[in-house]
């Protein structure tokens, strides 16, 4: 074979590649919706993938949170994707939910009521009922809840706030200066 008919050849094959590779891209370029399609527009698919329905030869997603499709564990709501659905969980006010937030709720949970559309957190430390039983305890309000803690100047022991001993008192009470008559120097007592 001379360099002419080499060059022939040559090109001949890279042709044949070239459409060779243009008809394997055209073939497998369907949208990515279609699992078979004619041609790479939406409106030529043939058959869709799981999560999409064929409708004048689009495929369209199916909204799996409409259908019996979607199976969400208690506490969680059904969120419709492109092609699928996820479970998201529902906001913590909620005792079950439609959706995101607490304007989706079913009913409030514990600590949280509902104020106009949302269940809001009950702010139980300003209740006209003491959330905390002793004097010695301020109440502190969380997100659903509350806790008490010891005021400043306790600790707890043994389930009840106690009085922090300052240095140098001895336990018995607080110190006592007594001043004696007659220019004599005060004494401490112990109370």
């Amino acid at each position: 074979m001379g360099q002419i008919g080499l060059w022939t050849f040559y090109r001949t094959l890279q042709q044949t590649v070239l459409l060779f590779f243009l008809v394997v891209v055209e073939v497998h370029s369907c949208p990515s919706s279609c699992s078979k399609c004619s041609g790479p527009e939406n409106n030529h698919c043939e058959a869709c993938h799981p999560g999409w329905t064929l409708h004048s030869n689009t495929c369209v997603d199916i909204d799996e949170c409409g259908t019996e499709l979607s199976n969400c564990p208690p506490g969680s709501y059904c969120f419709n994707k492109e092609g699928s659905f996820e479970c998201r969980d529902c906001d913590p006010a909620c005792v079950g939910c439609m959706g995101s937030g607490p304007a989706r709720c079913r009913k409030c949970a514990l600590g949280y009521r509902l104020t106009g559309s949302k269940c809001l957190d009950v702010d139980e430390c300003s209740d006209r009922v003491l959330a905390c039983h002793s004097l010695d305890e301020i109440c502190i309000n969380t997100e659903g809840s509350f806790h008490c803690d010891c005021a400043d100047g306790f600790f707890r022991k043994g389930g009840a706030c106690v009085r922090k001993q300052l240095p140098g008192f001895q336990d018995k009470g607080l110190p006592l200066c007594v001043h004696g008559s007659s220019g004599s120097h005060g004494r401490l007592l112990v109370l």
